[in-house]
């Protein structure tokens, strides 16, 4: 039995779920509900998922950076070392990044919409990833080896 390569499996199995999925999601979100579709600029076919309401603007604005932020807390901490500090580490270098281009985007130095809220939800869910790593690091030390 070769428990290295099982390790491996895991590991791969948490990175999957926890970073490419909500990256992937984001990506979809992004190409086909954003405020300005980029799909149908690019095969000429108009996206129109008649989303509104508040749950139609949360998705439309927020989601994609909410789960590109949590992808990013969550892949930085499995990577950063000092290994007890890494989670702490990577929660502040996700809200400072997504702070800072929001600023840039304020100041017109980057295309965008500059958006408190933007912040508001990328800092939610950097708390949410922390939580659930924190919630799961003990199993997930024990079994995969991580953290």
């Amino acid at each position: 039995m070769n428990i290295g390569c099982d390790n491996n499996k895991r590991i791969l199995g948490v990175t999957m779920l926890n970073v490419f999925l909500p990256l992937f999601i984001g990506l979809l979100i992004y190409l086909f509900v954003n405020k300005r579709a980029y799909i149908s600029g690019i095969v000429n076919i108009p996206v129109n998922l008649n989303l509104e309401g508040i749950t139609g603007a949360f998705i439309k604005c927020w989601l994609a950076d909410m789960l590109w932020s949590y992808a990013m807390t969550f892949s930085l901490a499995l990577v950063l070392k000092p290994f007890h500090k890494r989670v702490l580490i990577s929660a502040v270098l996700t809200i400072f990044l997504g702070s800072f281009l929001e600023f840039l985007q304020f100041l017109n130095v980057i295309t965008g919409t500059s958006d408190f809220w933007d912040v508001v939800f990328e800092i939610t869910a950097v708390l949410i990833a922390v939580f659930v790593i924190k919630r799961r690091k003990t199993i997930w030390k024990k079994q995969y080896r991580l953290f």
